[in-house]
């Protein structure tokens, strides 16, 4: 089995996977992370080249997973996974796709330490962080809507989880 966590970045896609994988005993995979071994780059070095560029290897990357990883997978997506090419339709026939859900302010109050790192979130001021996020988010929550599972992580437990994807 195969489960794609998709959401917003600061949404615990990363930690969650994390979570549930050990409780599981399923393998556990962050795509950026696989991507920059792939591509022998980092996702800022990629950005650097071209939007484009790391979009094209973020797709690839995510279609070689039934190839690469034959086991049991929990899959922590980068946040505009969903949005490119077949991506969304893909992860929906090779897996189970869950949005986990979380308000503007909870992402914020997680992404104001750590928005350097973010290549889409690069601001300046606290206030300029807030208002990308929260116009990415509005520019993002129809496509995270059409998951067939939605968690909202703000008041999520591991029994959230296993009830929600009936695990």
């Amino acid at each position: 089995m195969r489960i794609f966590f998709i959401g917003m970045p600061g949404s615990g896609k990363s930690y969650w996977s994390k979570a549930l994988s050990a409780q599981l005993g399923y393998a556990r995979l962050d795509l950026d992370h696989y991507i920059e071994t792939k591509e022998g780059k980092s996702i800022p070095e990629m950005f650097a080249i071209s939007e484009s560029y790391f979009r094209n290897a973020e797709s690839a990357v995510l279609k070689s997973i039934p190839n690469d990883f034959r086991e049991n997978i929990i899959v922590a997506t980068g946040g505009g996974a969903p949005f490119y090419y077949d991506n969304m339709e893909w992860m929906q026939e090779n897996g189970m796709v869950v949005y986990l859900k979380a308000s503007v302010d909870y992402l914020f109050s997680r992404l104001k330490h750590a928005y350097t790192e973010r290549p889409l979130l690069k601001s300046g001021t606290e206030k300029e962080l807030y208002e990308k996020t929260s116009a990415l988010f509005e520019q993002r929550k129809e496509i995270y809507l059409q998951a067939p599972y939605i968690i909202d992580v703000e008041t999520a437990t591991l029994d959230t989880f296993a009830k929600t994807l009936k695990l």
